[in-house]
């Protein structure tokens, strides 16, 4: 017998990040509301990780439909074509990618299906190797040979904390002046600020001085900006933290949220390895996550971003396996790992799963939630309780398969969800595999 409660404030910590003045935005007739951002992860089913660190450093959300014709109508995605202004209207690109080729949105490039790794090779160290996946045809980002404090240098292909060139210590940022390299020393020297006028500021789009008051209103939101980094381990099995709030907000329809991963690292238990991961030009282009939502005048809208561990961190050289002493280093694809859920539109499996012979609950075992066309839509594991939670399911009914290693596979039928509610009692009392 399953029964239901409210799948709001499961599993929240208090950590606010004020919207203010970087939304950029002025509020419209339509009226205000609120916008919470929390972040989830799905288990990894390899048992060696100790720790899986996270780093963003911005979230950005995009209006629909802004009227911006004189000023801005690129949405920012590559795949798409740039879009311009005709007559007023914003008319949409075209894409740019010829028949055979696939778009990486990522890194905002075209490439030819791969065949095998030398046909993604780009000849730079410190990118690190690309591969090619065999199945897709797609070309996959190496990963940067060096740790997130050191230096790459191309020419010696090798890994230092001291500079060579200016390029080096270069930020890219307008307003704090332009970085340099004592090649004397080997060390970075902060950048002279440009001086604005006493009514101007520096504008970091501009890359220059401005009026106090922006000239255009932006499409796109920053609802945070900082550096916050996460353990994706602490956050399985329902667990969520806040990643950032924003308020006034002005209520209306968004459509795209970008996402600012810019490094992760994972440590293996027993002292058998720590892997520091960076994403190539994270910083720059960002994660972007197509994905409806409307932000309610005088209300509060939730989304979830839920990261897949598994797909974000793949071992190097064989996804993940069981001999920790095997693995040279880590693919981090945060890209191909993430998900939005809106909490309205979204309910939750929980249950418990336990040995039929004594009814100890069994750590570790894996659920999964299949919908009516049997594709699988999430899955996770259970924790030492064997408690567990399937989040982010759609209205509807699903097959829950349950498996762990000695035991008999087994299943619950027609499970039934409904948004902004938990499912609860879906329990499973596996029997022990014969031999």
């Amino acid at each position: 017998m399953t029964k239901k409660r409210s799948l709001i404030g499961i599993g929240l910590l208090a950590w606010v990040a004020a919207c203010g003045t970087q939304c950029g935005l002025e509020q419209n007739d339509g009226g205000a509301g609120n916008l919470r951002v929390l972040i989830t992860d799905k288990p990894y089913p390899f048992e060696w990780i100790e720790e899986a660190l996270v780093t963003i450093t911005k979230v950005e959300i995009r209006r629909a439909g802004s009227s911006l014709c004189e000023e801005q109508c690129d949405d920012g995605l590559y795949c798409n074509g740039f879009e311009n202004c005709v007559d007023g209207e914003c008319r949409s690109g075209f894409a740019p990618c010829a028949d055979g080729q696939f778009c990486d949105e990522t890194i905002d490039i075209c490439r030819d299906l791969c065949e095998s790794g030398a046909d993604c090779d780009d000849g730079l160290y410190c990118n690190g190797a690309e591969s090619c996946n065999l199945e897709t045809g797609e070309c996959r980002p190496g990963t940067p040979p060096c740790e997130t404090d050191l230096f790459c240098h191309e020419d010696a292909m090798s890994c230092t904390d001291l500079c060579s060139v200016d390029a080096h210590c270069e930020d890219g940022l307008f307003c704090n002046g332009t970085e340099t390299c004592d090649t004397g020393t080997g060390e970075c020297q902060d950048g002279q600020a440009p001086v604005c006028g006493d009514d101007e500021i520096c504008d970091e789009d501009a890359d220059a001085c401005g009026d106090s008051e922006p000239a255009a209103v932006s499409p796109f939101i920053v609802i945070f900006e900082g550096e916050r980094t996460f353990d994706l381990l602490d956050l399985q099995n329902g667990r969520s933290d806040l990643l950032a709030e924003a308020e006034d907000l002005p209520a209306g329809h968004y459509n795209l949220m970008r996402v600012y991963v810019t490094r992760g690292k994972i440590t293996l238990k027993d002292d058998a390895g720590v892997f520091n991961l960076t994403v190539p030009s994270g910083a720059q282009t960002g994660i972007k996550l197509h994905f409806d939502f409307e932000v309610p005048a005088g209300g509060e809208a939730t989304l979830i971003l839920d990261v897949d561990l598994s797909r974000a961190f793949s071992a190097i050289p064989s996804g993940h396996i069981d001999d920790p002493s095997t693995i040279e280093n880590f693919h981090f694809s945060p890209s191909v790992a993430m998900r939005l859920i809106n909490v309205l539109e979204a309910g939750n499996i929980a249950g418990l799963v336990t040995a039929e012979a004594d009814g100890s609950p069994i750590a570790g075992a894996s659920v999964t939630a299949y919908d009516e066309d049997d594709n699988e839509v999430t899955s996770t594991s259970t924790d030492d309780d064997g408690t567990y939670v399937l989040s982010g399911l759609v209205t509807g009914a699903y097959r829950v398969e349950f498996s762990a290693s000695g035991f008999e596979d087994g299943q619950v039928l027609d499970v039934e969800v409904t948004a902004g509610e938990t499912t609860e009692g879906v329990d499973a009392a596996l029997s022990a595999s014969g031999g």
